[in-house]
């Protein structure tokens, strides 16, 4: 009974895990999970529906199946770049650039713990 409970456990909390996302990209989204840190794309679409809608998502992930890289288009145009760096203890970096602003948070233990915020300065998160 132990044993059934810590793997109903481990499958229950590992909603965060993207191994079901293969390494690599670009692929391409219809959506996002909002309010998720990090991204999570939703609506896989193939690239040719993809560039046919005003908007949509391309996401790159790593060999661990974790998001490195998100783009929103709109109209054709990169709306916003978010790039994510993780580390071995599980904390990770994320960088936001959107209308010209650059935005670099440090999320550790589920929680947000600094951020920055540098006008004119999405140039450094490509």
């Amino acid at each position: 009974m132990r044993r059934l409970t810590l793997a109903i456990f481990a499958v229950v909390t590992c909603g965060a895990c993207y191994a079901h996302n293969p390494a690599g990209g670009p692929h391409y989204f219809g959506s996002q999970a909002s309010q998720l840190v990090p991204v999570q794309p939703t609506e896989p679409l193939p690239k040719g529906e993809a560039l046919g809608r005003p908007r949509f998502y391309e996401a790159f992930f790593d060999d661990h199946g974790r998001i490195v890289r998100f783009v929103e288009y709109a109209n054709g145009n990169a709306r916003s770049e978010t790039t994510y760096t993780y580390r071995a203890d599980g904390s990770f970096e994320e960088r936001n650039c959107h209308d010209g602003t650059l935005i670099v948070s440090v999320y550790a233990n589920g929680k947000e713990q600094s951020s920055n915020v540098v006008r004119g300065g999405c140039a450094a998160a490509k």
